[in-house]
């Protein structure tokens, strides 16, 4: 039950795809089956592992109010390229226009740092502060993009449903939560669990960010050997034995929090 990743939606928002993901009701709430979580956290997690590995890049994509600061968070501490303000439509299907306004973003970094702007008049230095906090908003997680990820993680695909929808134009591998009102169709490595839950969301980041930080370092290390270890305890930790006893023991004030939790 850690971190709350068991509570679903409401019963009459499931997806009827979610079903085989689905343990079972309580007060309303559907209780997501962890015993199905774990396999496929694992086998996720995996597949984040050998990205990295290949030498390519996962952007964490989480624009919604409990994922955002998060997003930047763990995406920073492992060095990966993020969205959490909004997802800037034709980031993938039109990257070579993208990758022109992040060259853009980047030599206006440049100039700030060595104040080529000093001598512009003060409703110059208006408008360009404008352009630059616009693209900072929508691009500045990625700066460091070189290119077509590996893949994307998304938090909720529900709210950020454009950034699925590219990524499975492109061919760009989605790894993503999955709540029990998704269409769990639409991932290539779906992790049934709580997407709207901070902790939840935290839990599942951390994972990632270890996953894509093992990688990295067993890469510098190596030249690119493999490595076995993780380096943190594997998300076997998710396994719960989800029983009536153990849903019993989740709290109502919990359930209660999922109820009004909104999109």
């Amino acid at each position: 039950m850690i971190a709350g990743m068991h509570f679903g939606h409401q019963v009459h928002r499931r997806n009827p795809k979610m079903n085989p993901y689905i343990f079972g009701v309580k007060s309303g709430i559907n209780i997501i089956d962890l015993t199905k979580t774990e396999p496929m956290f694992e086998k996720a997690l995996k597949f984040i592992s050998d990205t990295v590995a290949d030498g390519k890049q996962i952007i964490l994509v989480g624009t919604k109010r409990q994922a955002s600061n998060l997003i930047e968070k763990y995406a920073q501490k492992c060095g990966m390229p993020y969205v959490n303000s909004r997802w800037l439509g034709g980031l993938l299907t039109n990257f070579s226009t993208i990758s022109k306004r992040l060259n853009y973003l980047k030599s206006l970094d440049e100039k700030f740092e060595k104040g080529d702007f000093a001598n512009m008049t003060k409703k110059e230095k208006v408008g360009l502060d404008k352009v630059y906090k616009s693209l900072s908003s929508s691009l500045g997680g990625l700066r460091e993009l070189k290119g077509i990820p590996g893949a994307v993680f998304v938090v909720d695909v529900i709210k950020d449903s454009i950034a699925v929808r590219e990524a499975n134009k492109m061919g760009v591998p989605v790894v993503a939560l999955a709540d029990s009102n998704v269409n769990p169709d639409v991932i290539d490595y779906p992790i049934p669990g709580n997407d709207d839950a901070r902790k939840a969301i935290e839990y599942v980041l951390d994972f990632v960010a270890e996953a894509c930080l093992t990688k990295l370092k067993a890469t510098s290390k190596t030249g690119g050997a493999e490595e076995t270890k993780t380096g943190k305890e594997a998300p076997a930790k998710t396994r719960s034995k989800t029983t009536s006893k153990s849903t019993q023991g989740a709290t109502d004030s919990a359930v209660g929090e999922k109820k009004e939790a909104k999109k």
